[in-house]
């Protein structure tokens, strides 16, 4: 050999042809085939199971979660208005409470009433602040004639019996502002 030539390597010869004429195969044996076949039918409709769970999700569940947000929105601003103060519970309670001594004073109990009438004057005090200016006048009379009628609960039963009428009657008439629908 000469330096002006290389070495070529010489090359490999191919593989000796199988007995089935085709590059080499491993056997499979029917049980591979249907474990085979078995496992990609399994594959696909894992993958369709979780294209369904993922259409799920943005179909049904996440536009619910937006809705559940402005229900919770609308909860917190509706016991918002539950805690704001209630001049007709107010008003309500105090007729409540007018109505319970005057049966009590039908049936002679004098303490009775004057239990009755106990938490009475608190909320009138309270609707002072919650009713509007110009229903001050009947509230300043219901509140003067309550405190008659505790003045007058140790004598008769007939003084006591009319401002209890009366005190109802102012009562009923006061008118309470209705909130601007929202």
């Amino acid at each position: 050999m000469s330096s002006n030539q290389t070495a070529t390597p010489s090359p490999i010869p191919p593989s000796p042809p199988s007995p089935g004429g085709t590059p080499f195969e491993p056997k499979t044996s029917p049980l591979g085939r249907f474990f085979r076949g078995l496992l990609r039918w399994l594959t696909g409709i894992a993958v369709v199971f979780c294209l369904g769970v993922l259409a799920m999700w943005y179909v049904r569940v996440r536009p619910q979660g937006e809705q559940i947000s402005q229900m919770q929105a609308q909860i917190a601003t509706l016991q918002k208005e539950i805690s704001a103060p209630q001049p007709q519970v107010e008003i309500l309670q105090s007729l409540v409470d007018v109505s319970k001594a005057q049966v009590a004073l039908a049936q002679g109990g004098q303490d009775e009433a004057r239990q009755a009438l106990g938490g009475t004057d608190a909320r009138l005090v309270k609707l002072e602040a919650e009713l509007p200016p110009d229903q001050s006048k009947t509230l300043q009379d219901a509140r003067s004639r309550l405190s008659l009628v505790l003045s007058e609960l140790g004598s008769d039963n007939l003084a006591p019996r009319n401002d209890l009428e009366v005190l109802a009657s102012l009562l009923a008439s006061l008118q309470v502002p209705t909130p601007p629908a929202s």
